[in-house]
Order: C-alpha cells, then structure tokens, then sequence
C-alpha cells in the first residue's frame, strides 16, 4: 500500500483476506505456508482491486458466497466477484455492483450477514448517522 491500511476481513471458507486503504484499494492476500521461513506464516498479495473508489475505502468484507463488500469516502458501497485463474492459481475481481450515494456521507461499515440462510443481505452504516440493510440478488445469466 502506498497509504495507510484501514480494515481487513478474513475468508472463512479459504485462507486468504481482503483489506482496504487510503489509497483508495483493496488487496487480497493469500497465506502460503510453504513459502514462510522459520514457520512464520507468509501472506502473498494475489490481487489488488484498484480505480473503483476514488475516496478512500474504510471498509470491507467478505460474503459466503465468495464476493467482497466495500464502503468508501466516496459515499459508495461496490460489490466484487471473483474471476477464476486459469493458470497460476491466482485470481482478479470485478465489479459486479455499485451503490451510489449509499450514504449521504463516508460509508464507514460493511457486514454481509453470517447467517447462511440470509447470507446475501449486506448491513451498511455511514457518517450521516444511518444504517441500512441491501439485499443482493444476483442477476440471472
């Protein structure tokens, strides 16, 4: 990062995490084990999702459905789904959403629900002094 880290939200299905910066990005990173030394756990960067957000981003989390949340000084929540590699292992995000003006001010807080029968509703909080529930449903193909 070129600016500083403001939140972090760990995988529960993988080791990786996603986290998010004043530089307007998110990075995420993956635990590679077998590349640590002395039994330290090593954390790779295998993809950084950056040009969305044009504020900072304050805010991130990551559904059981496998997309990242985030939320931004520039009042946006955006939505990233994962593209699969078809080599290396490592993967790349693309915007499958955005909220504008989510909030009237920063959006501070994003949580996917952990409940896996309400797993797609997304709770949002922001400086204006409201917090709000989305409901993602997923366009069909």
């Amino acid at each position: 990062y070129q600016r500083r880290v403001h939140g972090d939200h760990r995988d529960i299905a993988n080791p990786r995490l996603v986290s998010a910066s004043d530089d307007a990005s998110l990075i995420v990173w993956m635990d590679r084990p077998s590349e640590a030394e002395n039994g330290t756990r090593r954390w790779v960067n295998t993809c950084t999702i950056s040009g969305y957000h044009s504020r900072t981003v304050y805010t991130v989390d990551w559904s059981t459905s496998n997309i990242i949340a985030s939320g931004s000084a520039d009042n946006t929540i955006r939505l990233f789904g994962e593209v699969p590699a078809e080599v290396d292992g490592a993967s790349s995000r693309n915007q499958i959403f955005c909220q504008e003006k989510a909030h009237q001010l920063d959006v501070n807080c994003v949580s996917w629900c952990p409940h896996p029968q309400w797993g797609n509703i997304l709770a949002s909080a922001g400086d204006d002094n409201v917090v709000r529930l989305w409901e993602w449903v997923a366009p069909e193909l």
